[in-house]
């Protein structure tokens, strides 16, 4: 069974260290993204317009920029653990 992209509400990312520009995009319906505790950095606008993204969970000491995750939900909270 395949279900469209855009409707996902959780992503967790299983491999990755520099995360670039657009990485997640237009997703609606995304509420919470988890970053592999490989991250060492997300750079500006890695995510882009996911305006229900309300928690995204990122490893200590990873990096990151006020507009890393731009045009998503004002209350977003960051978690590092």
């Amino acid at each position: 069974m395949v279900f469209p992209l855009e409707t996902v509400e959780k992503i967790e990312l299983k491999a990755g260290v520099n995360f670039e520009k657009n990485i997640i995009t237009d997703l609606s319906y995304l509420k919470r993204l988890v970053f592999p505790a490989t991250a060492k950095s997300i750079d500006s606008y890695a995510v882009e317009r996911c305006p229900n993204l309300v928690e995204v969970i990122i490893p200590k000491g990873c990096t990151y920029n006020t507009d890393s995750f731009y045009q998503c939900n004002a209350n977003l909270k960051i978690t590092e653990k």
